[in-house]
C-alpha cells in the first residue's frame, strides 16, 4: 500500500494513495462560522505515521490522527490577531522525533516549540547582536535540517539564523544583505550545507 500524499488548495486539503493518480478531498477543516477568506498556507505530515497531519491556515492550526478525516485546532496557548485567531503560516514535525513540532505565525509574528505533538507550546526567542526593535516586516521563514535539531530562520527583519540545539540558542549567519520578502527555506536534504531561499 502507498503512503499517502498531501496536496493543500485554497479550498481543501488532498489526499492520494496511489502515487499522485487520483486525489481525494479530506473532510472540511471546521473554520469559524462566517469565516471569509481564509488561506491554507501549510502542510505538516507526521513522518513515521502520515495519518497524523497538521494544517497551518489564517484561522488557526489544526490536527488530524485519522488521515484528514476529521480535523481539530491545536493552537492552544498560541497569541491570536485581531481576528481572534492564530493566524499559522508553517508547521513542521521532526524527521527524527514525532513528538517535536514547530510552528510559525504573524500578526503578531511568533515562533514556537512543541515536545508533546501540539498539545502545549512555547515561544522561542531568536535573538542576536543589533537585532532591531522595530515592528515586525514579515512572519518567519522556517526549515528543519535532515537531522531534525538544525534550524534555519528568516526572521522578521530578513535576517537568517541557525539554531543547532532545536531553538534555545541561535547563530547569525553572514550574508551580504537583509533577506526581505523571503516566504519559503529549502534544506537540501543531502548536503545540508545547501540552503535555498525563495521570495515574492
Amino acid at each position: 500500500c502507498a503512503l499517502p500524499i498531501y496536496a493543500v488548495a485554497p479550498d481543501a486539503v488532498y489526499v492520494s494513495s496511489d502515487h499522485g493518480a487520483t486525489w481525494t478531498p479530506n473532510a472540511p477543516l471546521p473554520f469559524p462560522s462566517g469565516a471569509q477568506g481564509v488561506v491554507i498556507n501549510n502542510i505538516g505530515v507526521d513522518p513515521i505515521d502520515p495519518s497524523r497531519v497538521f494544517v497551518a491556515t489564517s484561522r488557526g492550526l489544526y490536527f488530524s490522527g485519522v488521515g484528514g478525516q476529521s480535523w481539530g485546532l491545536h493552537d492552544y496557548e498560541i497569541p491570536t490577531g485581531a481576528s481572534g485567531q492564530v493566524n499559522a503560516t508553517s508547521v513542521l514535525v521532526s524527521p527524527v522525533d514525532r513528538s517535536i513540532v514547530y510552528l510559525a505565525t504573524t500578526q503578531p509574528a511568533g515562533l514556537f516549540r512543541s515536545a508533546d505533538a501540539g498539545f502545549t507550546w512555547t515561544q522561542l526567542n531568536p535573538s542576536y547582536p543589533g537585532k532591531p526593535q522595530l515592528s515586525d516586516f514579515q512572519s518567519y521563514a522556517v526549515a528543519l535540517g535532515p537531522n531534525g535539531t538544525d534550524l534555519f530562520i528568516v526572521d522578521p527583519y530578513g535576517t537568517l539564523l541557525k539554531s543547532a540545539d532545536g531553538g534555545n540558542t541561535w547563530q547569525q549567519l553572514s550574508l551580504p544583505q537583509q533577506l526581505y520578502g523571503t516566504t519559503a527555506i529549502i534544506v537540501d536534504p543531502l548536503n545540508p550545507a545547501n540552503i535555498y531561499l525563495t521570495d515574492y
